[in-house]
């Protein structure tokens, strides 16, 4: 059976027309692209800030951790002083003999040692040590700038020691000097050299440059302390000056660190 020519004529434009609607979608895309080009360039900044901050924040957080990671016993020694002495209200649990009550010339049964019952510290002192020599003897106790005074001989007695060290490093002095920033005008420190205890009282605190060795050429009769400023880091030095208990000046009023962070 045959179609009439009209009936296939509009057969044919019912199809056009469908085909019509069909592309009308397509065109109306191209058309709005057209006259809204996507902005590829600003997509890219975009995503290359996104990768850029997520970045920069997992570094920031795994530094973090690292940072406090290595040097978690001396942070764990400032919490506690900060618990035991602010919250508790009480004396820092430190293992220091009882040198107070001991008279300047009294002979002491102690060896070779700094104390500083503030802030817990007992440990030996190694008299007599070149400058390029103290990095390898530091975990044997706390060290004697050789060059500076010994007690009882005029000039600057100069100690130094870890306030952090890392933990595969085997030593019992590793956070010596963790606390020393929380010494005060007048606190109390003792040395023992020879049997004879030697009294000094912290009268100012400061953070120097690493390169800063002018500081061990002084001649003013006073004890020195020195350690790594922040703790964990060489990036400073943190040092506390102490005088001699007879020939100590009015501490100063205002014992506080200098904002060089």
């Amino acid at each position: 059976m045959y179609m009439q020519e009209d009936e296939i004529e509009k057969i044919i434009k019912e199809l056009e027309a469908k085909a019509r609607q069909e592309q009308e979608p397509t065109i109306k895309s191209a058309s709005s692209t057209a006259h809204h080009p996507i902005n590829h360039k600003k997509v890219r900044h975009r995503s290359f800030l996104k990768s850029f901050f997520f970045y920069l924040s997992v570094f920031i957080v795994l530094f973090l951790i690292s940072y406090f990671g290595l040097n978690s016993k001396s942070y764990y020694d400032k919490a506690k002083y900060s618990y035991d002495t602010g919250i508790k209200k009480q004396s820092y649990e430190g293992k220091v003999p009882a040198v107070a009550k001991k008279e300047e010339n009294e002979v002491v049964n102690l060896p070779d040692s700094i104390i500083i019952p503030k802030i817990g510290v007992n440990a030996p002192i190694i008299w007599q040590i070149n400058f390029d020599d103290i990095n390898s003897r530091l975990n044997e106790g706390v060290i004697h700038f050789a060059g500076t005074a010994l007690p009882g001989q005029t000039g600057d007695i100069a100690l130094t020691g870890h306030s952090s060290a890392y933990p595969w490093q085997k030593t019992s002095f590793g956070q010596v000097f963790a606390l020393l920033d929380n010494l005060t005008p007048g606190d109390q420190i003792y040395i023992i050299y020879q049997k004879k205890k030697y009294l000094y009282t912290a009268s100012d605190k400061k953070i120097i440059s690493e390169n800063d060795i002018e500081i061990l050429n002084g001649q003013n009769s006073r004890l020195i302390l020195i350690t790594c400023w922040p703790v964990g880091t060489s990036l400073h030095r943190l040092v506390i000056f102490a005088n001699k208990m007879e020939q100590q000046n009015p501490p100063a009023k205002n014992l506080l660190l200098p904002n060089v962070f």
